[in-house]
Parts: C-alpha cells; structure tokens; sequence
C-alpha cells in the first residue's frame, strides 16, 4: 500500500491484548513517517490481520488464548521477511532466557524509557536487531539452562527469593499452602536444587 505521496508504507501491526496500550502505540507509531500502523486487541482481530501482511509485528508476550511462541512461528511462516518485535512488561532473567529461543528481531521492555521503543522501530526497518539491555538474551552467560516456568511458578519463585514462607506465599497468590509446595518441588526438581536456599542461591547466581 502506497501513502498519498506515493511512497509504499512501512506495514506494522500492533498486537497487545489491552485495547488503551494497543491504541497508544498506534497512535505515537501511526506518526513516523511514510507508515501505517495497525492495532489487534482481541483473538478474532488478530485471526483476521493474517489476511494481510505487515513489515513489522509488535507483539506482548500474553495474549487470552494464544501461544505466543507458536504465534511467532506463525509470524514468520506467514510474512517472513516480516521484523518481530516483542514489547513485554515482563523482563525477568528467565523472560530473557526465553526469547533467546525465539526467532524475533528485537524485545523492549514497557518498563523502559519509550525511547528505547523508537530506537527498536527505528533498528528493525533498517534491517537492524535491537534488544533492549534489560532484555539482551544472555543464556550464553548462564552456567546452565534456565528452565521453562508456568506464570505460578514465577510468582512463587519471586516470593521465595524476597524471603517469604509457605503462608505468606499462600495468603499473598491466594492459593493453599499445599499448591505453594507443590510449585515450591516444581521449583527445585528444575533448577536441581537441593533445598530452597540452593534454589534461591541458583537463581541468584544466574539472574546476574
């Protein structure tokens, strides 16, 4: 699609399951010039953008129904000289260990400066990666593989590592002290951790 001076538009489709986020990017990237941007907050707009194609995929990490990963595998079959950006506001360590593994061409962090989404818009259609310090992939700094986690058992790990015991856990992610040492064993038979203090010790030690 050409813009009214007859430059062809630069294509990209915001995909962010909060309508008020999905429309603000929109709006500040609808600005740069010579592009168009479009926003999907819900499964059946983004079911219908694979009717087209975008230059460039600004993508949350959670989306009601969908797994992202395989959304990026699709991504790529469907436009593949397509960029993949993944704009999250989770940038935990295990965060950057997972998009280590994906075929994406940059990550921000919403807990950045905005800028450093401009500068990633700006990287990705020159061709460029951008990756956001707090979410450079690192694994390779690892002494060993970090893990797939569920969303619980980050939230329980995050509460062990401030220091908290099975009640607080409990009466803080409003579930049974029995399903905190059930995530609590989860925990440990992953990272191979003896005890809770190796646990914790483990995930120090990496993060940094």
């Amino acid at each position: 699609m050409k813009m009214n001076n007859g430059i062809e538009a630069y294509r990209v489709l915001v995909i962010d399951d909060h309508p008020i986020v999905c429309e603000g990017l929109r709006g500040l990237i609808a600005q740069k010039e010579n592009t168009l941007c479009v926003g999907v907050s819900d499964k059946k707009s983004l079911e219908a953008s694979f009717a087209g194609r975008f230059d460039l995929y600004i993508t949350d990490l959670e989306f009601p129904d969908v797994d992202m990963g395989k959304l990026v595998i699709r991504l790529r079959n469907h436009a593949p000289r397509c960029s993949i950006l993944v704009y999250t506001m989770h940038d935990e360590p295990w965060v950057a260990a997972k998009l280590s593994d994906w075929d994406i061409d940059g990550a921000v962090s919403k807990n950045s400066d905005i800028n450093e989404l401009h500068l990633a818009i700006a990287a990705l259609r020159e061709g460029r990666r951008y990756f956001d310090r707090a979410l450079a992939p690192c694994r390779s700094l690892s002494p060993f593989a970090v893990p797939d986690f569920s969303r619980r058992e980050k939230e329980v790990l995050d509460c062990l590592a401030r220091g908290m015991n099975t009640a607080e856990i409990a009466d803080s992610l409003f579930i049974s002290p029995n399903t905190v040492k059930t995530h609590r064993r989860h925990l440990m038979e992953k990272f191979d951790a003896k005890n809770v203090a190796q646990l914790i010790a483990k995930w120090k030690r990496w993060s940094l």
